[in-house]
C-alpha cells in the first residue's frame, strides 16, 4: 500500500473523531461529514484540507460490509480522490489538491485556502465557492437508494458563469478507486450491447466513447471479492466526459488537467485510479452540470447491475443567472492650445521726432483672435521741462510780435530824437 497514502490516513485519522453509523444516518466529524444509507456510506471534508475529497466503501448491510470502494473509504477518511476546474481565459487551475501541475502558463489556486459554504441534506453535501472570475464553482455528492438493488452514488459538478460573456472550462474527477484492500485494482469497459473489453493492464486513454457506455473494476480480476461499475453515458443523466484516464494514482495525482498518458506503463496491480475530462463552453448567465455515477452496491456478478439501463433523474435546483451588470465610462481627454494676439501701436508725435510702438503678445484657454490698433497724435512743445499747449504758444507768440513792435517803434523814436 502507498506509504504516502497510510501517512495521510494516519495523520486525519488522530486529529479526527469518527462514528460508526446506523443505516440511513448521517453525521459530522470536526472535519468530515458521513452519509450513509446502509449499503453505502460516503464521506466528504467540510473543513480543514482538502475540502471537497470524497471516498465511498460499502457500509453494514451490504454482502462486503466496510470494503473500500475508493481510497480511505472504509475509514471514513477522505483525501486522495481530487476535482479541478481550469479557466483558460484567465490562465487559471482551482483544485482540490495542492501542488499539482498546471497548463504551461497557468497558475493553481488551492480551493482549501478559499472561502466556501458548506449546506448539508439527508442524502447529500454541497460546497460552493464563488470564484474571483464571477463563476460560482459547486461540488455536490449525493447518495441514494434504500435498498441494495437501487443504491448508488453521484458526483456532481456545477459551473454557474455570471458573467456577460461565455467562458471555457476544462473540468477533471479523479477517483482513486480500491475494492477491499487492493489499491491496484483493475478496470474493463462495457457497452449496453454486452460487449465487453479484456481488463486493463496498461495505463489507457479514451477519448472515443462510440463503443463504450460504462466501466467495471474489482479488486482482482483472477480471484475477484465483489465488483464496482462506474458511469460514462449510462445510466442516463451522465455526461459524457471528452476523455478518460486509467492510470497509476501516483501520476494522476500529480496532475489537475489533461496530460500525456504513456501507454506502455504497465500499471496492474500498482495503485490505480481514474479520472473523467470535461472540455466545455459555459454560455453568459448560464449554468452547466456535469454527473457521473458510482454503483457498486448491485454489483456482485459478472453482469451489470439493472441500474445501468435505467435512467437517472434527480430534482434539481438551477440558479438564477443574471448576466454581469458593466458600466462603462468612457473619458475622452481633449487639449486645447489657443493664442489669442492683442495687438496696440499708439503713436505720440512731439516737436521733436519721436515714434514709440509697444506690441503685447498673451496666451489664453479661450479662442478669440483680436487686433486693436490705438493711435494717439499729440502736438505739445516742451520748453525746458515745460510743457505749452497750442492756445498757450500762440498767445506768447503774439505777445512777442506786439513786444516787438513796441521794440521797434520804441527804437525809432529813440533814433529820431538824437
Amino acid at each position: 500500500m502507498n506509504l504516502y497514502k497510510l501517512s495521510v490516513i494516519l495523520l486525519i485519522t488522530i486529529f479526527s473523531t469518527t462514528l460508526i453509523q446506523s443505516p440511513l444516518s448521517i453525521a459530522q466529524t470536526s472535519d468530515v461529514y458521513l452519509l450513509d444509507n446502509g449499503y453505502f456510506k460516503v464521506a466528504v471534508r467540510v473543513s480543514g484540507e482538502p475540502v471537497g475529497a470524497f471516498t465511498v466503501a460499502t457500509s453494514n448491510n451490504h454482502p462486503y460490509p466496510n470494503q473500500n470502494v475508493l481510497y480511505g473509504g472504509a475509514d471514513e477518511q477522505p483525501g486522495t480522490s481530487a476535482l479541478s476546474v481550469s479557466l483558460p481565459q484567465f490562465n487559471k487551475t482551482y483544485s482540490t489538491r495542492i501542488g499539482q501541475y498546471v497548463p504551461n502558463g497557468f497558475t493553481l489556486e488551492y480551493l482549501s485556502y478559499l472561502n466556501y459554504t458548506v449546506s448539508t441534506g439527508d442524502n447529500f453535501v454541497r460546497i460552493e465557492w464563488m470564484l474571483p472570475e464571477n463563476i460560482l464553482f459547486v461540488e455536490e455528492i449525493y447518495l441514494y437508494g434504500a435498498t441494495l438493488n437501487d443504491s448508488f452514488v453521484e458526483q456532481r459538478v456545477r459551473v454557474v458563469n455570471y458573467n456577460n460573456y461565455p467562458v471555457d472550462v476544462w473540468i477533471m474527477f479523479m477517483w482513486d478507486i480500491m475494492i477491499d484492500g487492493e489499491d491496484g485494482s483493475v478496470i474493463r469497459f462495457w457497452n449496453q450491447n454486452g460487449n465487453v473489453t479484456d481488463w486493463l493492464e496498461y495505463a489507457t486513454y479514451i477519448g472515443n466513447f462510440s463503443n463504450i457506455d460504462f466501466w467495471q473494476t474489482t479488486n482482482d480480476n483472477l480471484n475477484p471479492l465483489f465488483y464496482i461499475w462506474g458511469s460514462i453515458k449510462l445510466p442516463q443523466g451522465a455526461t459524457e466526459p471528452t476523455g478518460f484516464i486509467y492510470d497509476d494514482w501516483g501520476i494522476l495525482e500529480d496532475y489537475a488537467w489533461n496530460y500525456t498518458v504513456d501507454t506502455t506503463n504497465y500499471i496492474k496491480g500498482d495503485d490505480t485510479a481514474v479520472a473523467y475530462l470535461f472540455v466545455d463552453t459555459v454560455p453568459a448567465a448560464s449554468e452547466k452540470v456535469y454527473r457521473q455515477f458510482i454503483l457498486a452496491v448491485s454489483g456482485l456478478g459478472e453482469q451489470p447491475p439493472e441500474i445501468i439501463t435505467t435512467t437517472i433523474t434527480t430534482t434539481e435546483t438551477t440558479p438564477t443567472c443574471t448576466p454581469e451588470t458593466t458600466t462603462v465610462t468612457e473619458t475622452e481627454t481633449y487639449t486645447y492650445t489657443t493664442t489669442d494676439t492683442y495687438t496696440t501701436t499708439e503713436t505720440q508725435v512731439f516737436t521733436e521726432t519721436y515714434t514709440e510702438t509697444e506690441t503685447e503678445t498673451r496666451t489664453t484657454t479661450e479662442t478669440v483672435t483680436a487686433t486693436l490698433t490705438k493711435t494717439i497724435v499729440a502736438n505739445e512743445t516742451v520748453i525746458y521741462g515745460l510743457t505749452l499747449t497750442p492756445i498757450l504758444i500762440l498767445a506768447l507768440l503774439g505777445s512777442s510780435v506786439l513786444f516787438f513792435i513796441l521794440f521797434i517803434i520804441m527804437l525809432i523814436l529813440f533814433v529820431t530824437k538824437k
